[in-house]
């Protein structure tokens, strides 16, 4: 199994390479390079941001504040009529 695996790597890579990069190639796939790398960079801070978010309102020490009052002020004001 092993000797096949061997052969067939020897016969899809070639020893010598007969091809050229011009400059302007070169420079577009280190533009791709670099955009994958800040499109990633913003991806986690995204995730990490709603992520912390999620911790922060959990772990808390402060109860969520309800605003009832608005809600009292509402009551009553129906009541009267």
């Amino acid at each position: 199994m092993n000797k096949i695996f061997f052969l067939v790597t020897l016969i899809a890579i070639p020893m010598t390479s007969h091809a050229y990069i011009d400059p302007g190639t070169g420079s577009f796939m280190l533009q791709i390079i670099f955009a994958s790398c800040i499109g990633a960079m913003f991806t986690i801070k995204m995730y990490f941001r709603k992520i912390k978010e999620k911790f922060s309102t959990l772990f808390s020490r402060h109860s969520p504040t309800n605003d009832d009052s608005d809600d009292e002020i509402n009551q009553n004001s129906l009541d009267k009529n």
